[in-house]
């Protein structure tokens, strides 16, 4: 039997968490922040004009209505490992996918649903109704559909076997690498997938110790 993964994208959780417990936030923007060498940045936000990355005091004064909330890795954690859990309704093999996402392992499953598609939607829906932003995709690989899920426009169910073409457009930033890895394979002048794929692998295991 082909294996078959559903992958789940919670880009936003700190700041879903933070509204699910103080709903008199309703109709504020929401920043959370945190601070990372010397520097305190935003590491979420739902806030137009404000993003990942952005420096607390700038994002502040560009949306002095937000509300910054500092943030805490630990309840995130918890969170995922319990969603991690509720997934296990949809399937009987669910996990946490690093520090925002899920892999759900649906082979043989998706006839409970009326298919892939419908499986994908009502996990989406499902989520989303308990007040977490999601973004999915399945595919034949837990790599390849993390990946689609992290950086596809829209839901994504990828037929088995499609799986190197749809990851050769990629940004890099799709990949399961640590930030640092991907900023230095940056500096290379690789940006996609495909730009890493066709580099020599020798090279690139040795300066990056991978």
């Amino acid at each position: 039997m082909t294996r078959r993964y559903l992958a789940l994208s919670l880009p936003s959780l700190p700041v879903d968490r933070l509204r699910r417990q103080n709903p008199h936030w309703a109709g504020q923007p929401v920043a959370v922040w945190a601070t990372i060498g010397n520097r305190r940045s935003l590491t979420a936000t739902d806030a137009p004009g404000l993003y990942p990355g952005q420096a607390l005091a700038d994002a502040q004064a560009i949306r002095p209505d937000a509300v910054f909330a500092e943030a805490d890795p630990e309840a995130d954690a918890a969170l995922l490992e319990r969603l991690a859990l509720w997934a296990l309704r949809f399937t009987p093999l669910a996990a946490v996918d690093g520090q925002d996402g899920l892999l759900l392992d649906t082979t043989g499953v998706e006839h409970l649903f009326g298919g892939e598609q419908a499986l994908l939607v009502t996990v989406l829906e499902s989520f989303r109704t308990g007040g977490y932003r999601a973004q999915g995709a399945i595919a034949g690989t837990p790599g390849c559909a993390a990946a689609l899920a992290r950086s596809a426009p829209r839901p994504l169910v990828l037929p088995a076997g499609d799986e190197p073409a749809a990851l050769i457009p990629l940004p890099l930033a799709a990949l399961r690498l640590p930030p640092d890895i991907i900023q230095g394979l940056a500096r290379l002048g690789l940006q996609r997938i495909g730009d890493l794929l066709r580099q020599p692998r020798g090279p690139l295991a040795r300066r990056f110790g991978r």
